[in-house]
Parts: structure tokens; C-alpha cells; sequence
């Protein structure tokens, strides 16, 4: 149930820790029970604090499953693909910068998978996560088409905007092909040949 009231934006670091602790109540309790088997009251014992103190920061469980859900891309984010240029810009090469993205975004797929998938089935069925996570693929894509550009290395694809979608959804599919069955082939060889054909589909590389 909403309730209308003003909600406090956390500046002081006690509330800045209640805010913290009230997101990772709510990351566990989604994980555990999903969205729609959680609820307010719950997630305020979970964390230690009062209904009253719940809504001094979100109106209700939807605003706080939007925050978590931008807490978690935003981890998953930042370890895959750090803002900025990679340190070795131009001294790695394209296959070991694309075996980079793809090694640590199967790692990140460790952080949260049950709040992964709860994330992708409000993702289908409501329009508000669906906006959000749009947004943050938005992010992503940028993110990718830097990091492809730092390489110093000619980009062979014509339409990199198109291409890095093309580029994450090839890492997407094997990596929950890994994650989800067992391959006839070792995961590492399986990362190697999949970076070989990435880095080739987007340098001019032999």
C-alpha cells in the first residue's frame, strides 16, 4: 500500500546506513520470495527499522524494488564495464579486451541470480522496471562502444551502435547457455573461441 507523504532524500551518513540497510532487506527478501510475496512491513524488520522509517524513504515496495534494481545493474554495471577508459588502452589486444568483458560478466552473473531473474520477470510484466532497465541498457551500449574505442584498433563494423548490440547479445546467450546447462566443452574454451569470434566480427584483426 502507498502511502503519500514526502520521502526524505538521505544526506547524513545514519541515514545514508538506513537507506543501505533498507535496500539490501529488500534485495534478500526479493531474491528470496519474489516481488509480489514481499512485502513492506517484512522488508522493515529484515531491517531493523520501523514501517514509519520504511516510508520515510520509499512510498511503498515498488520504489524500493526500482532502487534495488538500479543498486544491482549498477554493481553489475561498474564491474564489467568501469566508467572512463580501460588503464591499458591501446597496449591490449582486441581479443584480450573482449575476453575481459566477457570473463567478468560471467563472474557478475554470481552477484544476485535470484534477484537477476526476479528483476527480468517484473522486467515482462511491469512497464515502470521495464522503463528503468531500458535505461540502464542504454548505459551499457555506451559503456561498450567506449571501450571498444579505446582500443585504438579500427573498428571493422560500419554500425557500432548496432554492433555492440549484436556484441552483447552473443555474450548473453553463451553465458546463460553456461550458467543454465552443462557444455559438452570446458567454460574457458568455450570464453576463448566466443572473444576470437567478437573481436573478429568487430576489428579488422586476423
Amino acid at each position: 500500500m502507498s502511502r503519500k507523504r514526502p520521502v526524505r532524500t538521505p544526506k547524513q551518513k545514519r541515514s545514508l546506513e538506513t537507506l543501505r540497510k533498507i535496500a539490501e532487506a529488500g534485495e534478500k527478501l526479493f531474491s528470496e520470495k519474489g516481488f509480489h510475496g514481499t512485502n513492506s512491513k517484512e522488508i522493515a524488520a529484515a531491517a531493523g527499522v520501523s514501517i514509519g522509517a520504511f516510508y520515510d524513504y520509499f512510498p511503498d515496495k515498488k520504489a524500493l524494488f526500482m532502487e534495488v534494481s538500479r543498486r544491482y545493474t549498477r554493481r553489475v554495471m561498474d564491474r564489467i564495464l568501469p566508467k572512463g577508459p580501460p588503464v591499458d588502452a591501446g597496449k591490449v589486444s582486441p581479443r584480450d579486451v573482449v575476453f575481459g568483458i566477457i570473463r567478468t560478466a560471467l563472474d557478475a552473473h554470481d552477484l544476485s541470480p535470484q534477484f537477476h531473474r526476479e528483476a527480468m520477470a517484473m522486467r515482462y510484466s511491469d512497464p515502470d522496471v521495464q522503463s528503468l532497465m531500458d535505461e540502464e541498457e542504454k548505459e551499457i551500449l555506451s559503456r561498450l562502444r567506449e571501450t571498444l574505442r579505446a582500443t585504438g584498433e579500427n573498428v571493422r563494423v560500419r554500425d557500432l551502435e548496432a554492433g555492440v548490440i549484436v556484441m552483447k547479445s552473443a555474450i548473453e546467450e553463451v553465458i546463460h547457455g553456461i550458467k543454465i546447462f552443462t557444455p559438452p566443452v570446458s567454460e574457458e574454451r568455450l570464453l576463448r573461441e566466443l572473444s576470437d569470434m567478437v573481436a573478429r566480427y568487430l576489428f579488422d584483426i586476423r
